[in-house]
């Protein structure tokens, strides 16, 4: 059955989207977007917790709804921990939280939830560090 989420941000024009749209449209506008990232950095802590969360959320709806795709794992991957930048910033701010982002990425990829496109997403996966 098709899943629509419903947009009321701009009360005099609401839209329907399926649930396939809405996550692309916040993958690009917000978890993959440099500025949110950048802005949830200035939190230390609690903006590594959302990115992590945010990865949490992205696995519960691929396992529920099949909505998230592999390649919306492929930018988040890409985003939070083959940047350097975001990935020193997760593991500074949270070193246990990123091993769960790995285990969390782990485990989308071992239940077909996603295929890395990238060799070294792989590599990173098994552990080795950059």
């Amino acid at each position: 059955p098709a899943a629509w989420h419903n947009d009321h941000s701009r009360p005099e024009r609401p839209l329907a989207r399926t649930l396939e749209e809405e996550i692309s449209r916040v993958m690009r506008s917000r978890v993959v977007n440099p500025k949110w990232i950048a802005g949830v950095k200035r939190h230390g802590y609690k903006g590594a917790f959302e990115i992590i969360a945010t990865v949490d959320y992205m696995f519960a709806f691929a396992a529920t709804t099949g909505a998230v795709r592999t390649h919306h794992f492929d930018l988040a991957f890409e985003a939070f921990v083959e940047d350097a930048a975001t990935r020193d910033f997760i593991r500074a701010n949270n070193r246990y939280g990123y091993d769960e982002l790995l285990a969390k990425f782990d485990d989308a990829r071992t239940r077909g939830f996603w295929t890395p496109r990238s060799n070294s997403a792989y590599a990173l996966l098994s552990g080795e560090t950059p």
